[in-house]
């Protein structure tokens, strides 16, 4: 059997994997917050993940089908987009400071 390669099956699977790795990002969040506990300069490498997990939530979302983002992949983009909104928020505030 051939596996499903036609552009609705692309669409789901992107916006699927927008929504995985949103939440994914979201999970990464949580963890951070409790590893680190209030000294924030600790395993500051999972920021970073965090980051990187939510900028690419963002982009799959972006890329998952014609036009705008609905569903999942919207859910996922958002969820990506926040978090990493919330990153640069953090970065900017530590350099300024």
């Amino acid at each position: 059997m051939t596996p499903d390669t036609s552009p609705a099956a692309t669409t789901t699977s992107r916006a699927n994997l927008a929504l995985g790795l949103g939440l994914a990002a979201l999970v990464t969040w949580f963890i951070a917050l409790a590893i680190t506990g209030e000294n924030g300069d600790d395993n500051g490498w999972i920021w970073v993940v965090m980051a990187v997990l939510g900028l690419a939530a963002l982009v799959t979302g972006l890329r998952a089908g014609p036009g705008r983002p609905t569903g999942r992949a919207l859910i996922g983009a958002a969820i990506g987009g926040l978090l990493f909104l919330v990153f640069l928020g953090f970065v900017i505030a530590d350099a300024v400071s």
